[in-house]
């Protein structure tokens, strides 16, 4: 399968590289982000007038939101990883092994597959 259709599993590895980048980099960047100004804020001053000890401070928690929010953030892209590859076997088992029975119109296009042929013999059984 591999051999038959590079172009597809190249596709399908680029698109977990982004889910990759999009969920397990930037979700906790935007986590701890929003978590550092969060707890600088709540001492309820102002943020310019902080001292050094509020922002070192501050930046402990953060860290803990940064380490959390990885972890839930991995959890939820392995299973999208899982879901793509799983999806992507699955197309090329039926286009391999049943000749694209299975296959929607949409699915063909992108394969450049022949149109579905409808019998009514098919359809009668």
């Amino acid at each position: 399968m591999m051999s038959s259709y590079p172009m597809q599993l190249s596709i399908n590895r680029i698109v977990q590289r982004v889910l990759f980048a999009m969920q397990s980099i930037l979700a906790p960047l935007i986590c701890t982000a929003w978590a550092y100004m969060t707890f600088l804020r709540s001492n309820g001053g102002d943020v310019t007038e902080l001292s050094s000890d509020t922002l070192v401070g501050a930046s402990v928690p953060a860290f803990v939101v940064f380490l959390l929010s990885w972890v839930v953030s991995r959890s939820f892209a392995s299973v999208y990883e899982q879901v793509v590859t799983a999806l992507t076997v699955c197309v090329l088992q039926d286009i391999t092994e049943y000749d694209a029975k299975y296959a929607r119109e949409q699915l063909r296009e992108a394969f450049d597959l022949p149109p579905k042929e409808f019998s009514f013999e098919l359809a009668k059984k």
